[in-house]
This record gives C-alpha cells, structure tokens and sequence, in this order.
C-alpha cells in the first residue's frame, strides 16, 4: 500500500496497515446511501396529535408556569418599591443630617466657650 492510499478516519485514529483498504478494495464496496432516514410515524405537516388528558396536562402546566412568572414579578415589584422606599429614608436622613450638623457645630462651639470661658474667669 502506498502513502497515497492510507486512510485516517473521522475520529483521527490511524488504522493499522492491515486494516486499510486499497483503491481497487474500495471501489468494490457498496456506495453508502447518506439519505437521511424519515419517521414514517411523524406526520407530513409537523403537528403531532396528542390525547385530551396530555392537553390537559399541558395546559395545566402552561398555567402553573405563567403563575410563577406572576408571581416572581409581583415579587420583583415589592422588592423594587421597597428598595426605593430606603433610598428615599436615606435620602431624608442625609438632608437631616447635612441641615443639623451646623448646628450642632455651633451648639459644641459655643458650649465650649462658655465652659473654657467659665473655668478660666473662675
């Protein structure tokens, strides 16, 4: 056999020598018929008939998933207000905050003087 007619097949193994056939073997074999094999029992238009009890089943199904999707978005609708709601405490709280610690800078200050100011005029 010559390097002309070794074969390697799909998988990338080599065949050994013994086991590879020549061009004169393999233009005797049988060609290999590629069509693809069709289910008879599938029908012609693609739709698939199904008893009264497997529709049901199926409906019943469809209905459940589409609760869980209400659901889960009723869910994503609290958890997002309730979000919004602690932005907005947060927010209020800053405002709170930036408003009254002036004040209280003052307060501190001016209890400060008044008691440095004290034990010092004692």
């Amino acid at each position: 056999m010559s390097a002309q007619e070794f074969v390697v097949p799909v998988s990338g193994e080599n065949v050994p020598e013994e086991e590879q056939l020549s061009a004169k073997e393999q233009k005797h074999l049988e060609p290999c018929d590629n069509t693809p094999i069709i289910d008879n029992m599938a029908p012609a238009n693609g739709l698939v008939l199904v008893s009264t009890e497997e529709k049901s089943k199926y409906e019943e199904d469809i209905s459940n998933l589409y609760k869980q999707l209400d659901d889960k978005d009723d869910e994503i609708n609290q958890q997002s207000q309730l979000a919004e709601k602690l932005k907005e405490q947060m927010l209020d709280q800053d405002e709170v905050t930036n408003h009254e610690q002036p004040s209280f800078l003052m307060l501190k200050e001016n209890v400060t003087q008044k008691l440095y100011f004290g034990i010092v005029s004692h």
